[in-house]
């Protein structure tokens, strides 16, 4: 999940090639596709309301849990055992 506040098509945040490669193959490398989904728009939005409903949504998806290796902040602070019910291609809304 990444804000967008340049309406650049080709905007996909600071992505970390290292960490992205990590995830595939050599093979898997040679062909793949990236989605862009906005999930959320305001022509009205301040910068802070934008940054906020971002962090709001990448804690609530949980799409800074280490273990899907995504977003990086907000710093991820694991829940209490037995309730993570998320999981990694959850979109929810």
């Amino acid at each position: 999940m990444d804000k967008d506040l340049t309406d650049n098509i080709v905007h996909f945040g600071s992505p970390n090639s290292a960490l992205i490669a990590a995830d595939f193959t050599k093979e898997q490398r040679n062909v793949f596709v990236i989605r862009k989904k906005i999930l959320w728009e305001s022509e009205a939005a301040s910068d802070l309301e934008v940054t906020n409903v971002e962090t709001h949504r990448i804690q609530k998806l949980e799409s800074n849990d280490p273990f899907f290796r995504y977003n990086r902040f907000p710093p991820f602070a694991v829940p209490p055992k037995g309730s993570r019910s998320k999981s990694p291609d959850s979109t929810g809304s």
